[in-house]
């Protein structure tokens, strides 16, 4: 098993749940869970963006930590996106329950496709990579 591999398809797997999506949310409440799903996804997908960022960097961070010649960079950015991300699903989330029609419950679901990506690939990975 190839962690790199696997996180390489989330992205993929993403997309296809994201484009698997949309045929029953249509059928089930037209445009706006149409909408509501696919807002929901995008967010599921910069959160998994996100997080692979952070992980990747404490990664960076523990292995230079070793080596006390690597100045420190400020952690200014980094707590500037999370107060960014943090400040635009407020916005979003007000913008959702007061002034458009989209469904909050396709945005909740749509949230969950990073979620159902990771539980695909681990069914991927049992099935097709650890064959005896």
């Amino acid at each position: 098993m190839d962690v790199e591999q696997a996180i390489a398809r989330l992205p993929r797997w993403i997309l296809f749940l994201t484009l698997a999506g949309v045929a029953p949310c249509y059928l089930h409440g037209g445009i706006p869970w149409i909408a509501g799903f696919l807002v929901g996804a995008v967010a599921s997908y910069w959160n998994f963006r996100g997080i692979r960022r952070v992980v990747d960097t404490l990664a960076r961070k523990a292995a230079e930590a070793s080596d006390a010649s690597v100045p420190r960079p400020r952690a200014s950015g980094a707590l500037f996106r999370v107060v960014l991300r943090f400040v635009l699903l407020g916005v979003g989330v007000f913008a959702i329950l007061r002034v458009s029609e989209i469904s909050v419950t396709a945005v909740l679901i749509g949230l969950f496709v990073s979620v159902a990506a990771v539980l695909l690939e681990i069914l991927y990975e049992l099935t097709f990579l650890y064959r005896v």
